[in-house]
């Protein structure tokens, strides 16, 4: 099983690029990883970018940080969890199919499936569970979400 030091890996926490819709046409999604990843190191000052998979509106799951270390997403909250990234607005507060495509939101069930396997998974939040925030612009139920 996963885990971060000591911790074992037993949450995945949901986030919004907080992009608008128009902001991913015609950009690749290697693209569009780029820059969200150039926004985690020279905006931010980070190491690497701070989620570790990153969802595309095609469905693609893209590689972030290694899942076998902590990472960048919520203030307190980043050993243990696994941060997912899904490309979209996500704003206002609405439904995941408000922000998302239907390819997203399957890809985000398969890959925590596959997550499910490599730790103790146990719950799946928001950002906005830990944060002031609308991100991911859905109150996530850990129930809807867990394999």
């Amino acid at each position: 099983m996963i885990h971060h030091g000591d911790m074992p890996v037993r949450e995945a926490i949901l986030h919004t690029s907080a992009t608008p819709f128009a902001w991913a046409e015609g950009k690749t999604n290697a693209a569009m990883l780029a820059e969200i990843r150039r926004w985690h190191v020279e905006d931010n000052g980070w190491r690497d970018i701070g989620y570790h998979r990153v969802v595309m509106p095609d469905g693609a799951v893209m590689i972030g940080r290694s899942i076998y270390e902590p990472g960048a997403h919520v203030a307190g909250r980043n050993t243990g969890t696994i941060g997912i990234c899904m490309v979209g607005p996500g704003s206002p507060i609405g439904k995941p199919e408000d922000h998302y495509t239907d390819a997203q939101l399957a890809a985000v069930r398969a890959y925590l499936a596959e997550l499910a396997k490599l730790t103790e998974l146990r719950v799946v939040s928001g950002h906005n569970d830990h944060a002031a925030r609308e991100c991911p612009g859905f109150r996530v139920r850990s129930a809807d979400w867990l394999p």
